[in-house]
């Protein structure tokens, strides 16, 4: 069902349901979704143990708390605050700062969940595909210049001249192939984020990350295939 999020009045008009009973929207805000929600709900502390009456303990319905907010005065240091509580507060409160509380659900997505683990192998899956198809490229292109390379080892170049030649071509391999997946990826980021409503961004560190993965395929794909060249007679080659 698709609610009419521009208008408030037409949303407020939509006939909905939250627990079995009926429910009454009169506005939106933004939100990013995830993995495990598509939307949320703000509603006053009274609502909520309405539609949830299972969570309303002793009659108060904030007795069950699941994450508070607080808000620190001009100049306080999060840290220090969230030391402070951790001594006063019981253990079963966990006082975290917004950087704290970010990298520990990052964590949770990336090692507790499927999600991180399909995504992981996903991540392993392409660098060996993509190392054996460097591979490929860069031995096919040694075995259809072998008699160019056979003249310079019988000139007396040495493996290093071939080496630094091979990295050499695994470098520009690995650029020129980077920058139109970069911009494949920014496209892809772009398509997701708008149909899934997720917060995709292809940040610089994501991008280094990349590219310093691809110049390491490409370099050591390169470096496998080098060696039959380097182990090869002059005298055989031609």
């Amino acid at each position: 069902f698709d609610f009419p999020l521009d208008d408030d009045q037409a949303l407020a008009g939509v006939k909905t349901e939250l627990s079995n009973k009926k429910l009454k929207l009169v506005g939106t805000f933004d939100l990013g979704a995830d993995f495990a929600h598509d939307g949320n709900l703000v509603m006053s502390a009274e609502n909520f143990a309405r539609f949830f009456p299972y969570r309303n303990r002793y009659g108060d319905p904030l007795a069950v708390v699941d994450i508070g907010v607080l808000e620190l005065r001009e100049g306080a240091d999060p840290a220090a605050v969230a030391r402070q509580l951790r001594g006063t507060l019981d253990r079963d409160v966990a006082p975290l700062t917004r950087e704290q509380f970010r990298n520990g659900e990052i964590e949770f997505w990336d090692k507790s969940t499927p999600i991180g683990v399909v995504f992981l192998a996903g991540t392993i899956i392409g660098f060996i595909v993509g190392m054996v198809i460097c591979y490929q490229v860069i031995y096919s292109d040694i075995a259809d210049h072998m008699p160019e390379f056979a003249t310079l080892k019988a000139m007396g170049y040495t493996s290093k001249y071939f080496i630094r030649l091979i990295v050499n071509e695994a470098v520009l391999l690995a650029v020129i192939g980077f920058v139109p997946g970069t911009f494949v990826s920014w496209l892809l980021y772009t398509w997701l984020a708008g149909r899934t409503g997720l917060l995709l961004q292809l940040t610089g560190s994501s991008m280094l990350f990349v590219f310093a993965a691809t110049v390491a395929m490409c370099v050591g794909s390169g470096l496998l295939a080098v060696r039959k060249l380097l182990q090869a007679d002059p005298a055989s080659l031609f």
